[in-house]
């Protein structure tokens, strides 16, 4: 049985049985794990606005040292090679914006015609 980051396969499989939407919040790997087992899959890239807002924000939380931030950074600009694998871009610049362009892209995948 395979999970998703703890998410254990048989409930997300259940979920998406009842006709819900499952929302993974997962690092890039996991999101081209999910696509290998779930084609049909929609993924999601949310970006930061850029490299220096993304350091000024681990900055501003406190929580890892400068060189916690330093590896982070690193890992995020590797992460940013695999968006051309991703269905839709969501850049975080402005948090009620970005939380509206999802709602509307979770909207528009509820419409869309399955293909044939």
């Amino acid at each position: 049985n395979q999970a998703y980051y703890g998410t254990p396969r048989h409930l997300v499989d259940d979920w998406l049985a009842r006709g819900l939407d499952v929302i993974l919040k997962i690092e890039v790997q996991g999101g081209l794990q999910v696509r290998q087992c779930v084609p049909e899959a929609v993924l999601i890239f949310v970006q930061p606005p850029s490299m220096e807002v993304l350091r000024q924000r681990l900055m501003r939380r406190g929580t890892d040292t400068p060189e916690q931030i330093e590896h982070r950074l690193r890992i995020a600009e590797q992460e940013m090679q695999a968006m051309p694998y991703y269905d839709y871009l969501v850049t975080n610049d402005d948090l009620e914006q970005a939380v509206d362009l999802l709602r509307a892209i979770i909207l528009a995948e509820r419409a869309r015609i399955p293909k044939r």
